[in-house]
């Protein structure tokens, strides 16, 4: 959610907000998460969201400003794994990952899986999950090794083992965000399998 400068403290952010919160409702939908800036959760603090955890936004510079070699879209046969996900994340989200994956880069193994793509200012690392740091480090291996530009990486901060890595890859964090949540139940996740969350912008 964004609002013009020139139109910010009218209101705007909670009836866009709103409005959303109302369609979901409609769906039933038991739990709803977003990704919030320190500017934008006081906004939905006040809408009934509560933190759940916070990450950073972890970067490192590049060489080139766009990266006409990677190869994006499904590398392999073995299929992203839906049951890790699901216990990484919390719900199944087929759909959403078959849809980033048309416009990603992915690596996709038995124990982890990864995605990283182009973006207008930088490659985006994630989502990455995995069952173990070692297997983590394979698939951002192949994922890092594809891009030269600019490389943002989004980790929960509860995960220490992403972090450790994301020093031994040159990463630096720039940025803080939270994770938000309301409804009727928390839907649990396992941060331990959660390298890397999709960035905000993909929903």
């Amino acid at each position: 959610m964004l609002v013009h400068e020139e139109y910010r403290r009218q209101g705007i952010a909670k009836a866009l907000i709103k409005t959303c919160l109302d369609h979901l409702h409609s769906r039933k939908i038991r739990c709803i998460k977003l990704d919030a800036t320190p500017t934008g959760k006081l906004v939905y603090s006040q809408l009934g969201f509560r933190d759940e955890w916070s990450f950073h936004r972890w970067q490192r510079e590049g060489d080139h400003q766009h990266d006409d070699n990677m190869v994006v879209g499904p590398e392999s046969d073995t299929g992203w794994n839906l049951d890790l996900d699901k216990s990484a994340f919390g719900v199944a989200r087929g759909q959403w990952l078959n849809r980033l994956a048309n416009h990603s880069r992915v690596i996709r193994y038995r124990e982890g899986c990864g995605m990283v793509r182009e973006g207008y200012l930088a490659s985006y690392v994630g989502p990455v999950i995995a069952s173990s740091p070692e297997t983590a480090r394979h698939v951002l291996d192949n994922l890092l090794a594809s891009t030269n530009r600019t490389t943002f990486w989004d980790i929960p901060h509860p995960n220490r083992d992403a972090i450790a890595l994301a020093h031994d890859y040159g990463f630096q964090p720039v940025r803080t965000l939270t994770r938000m949540w309301t409804g009727q139940e928390l839907a649990p996740c396992d941060l331990d399998l959660q390298y890397a969350i999709s960035d905000p912008g993909t929903g």
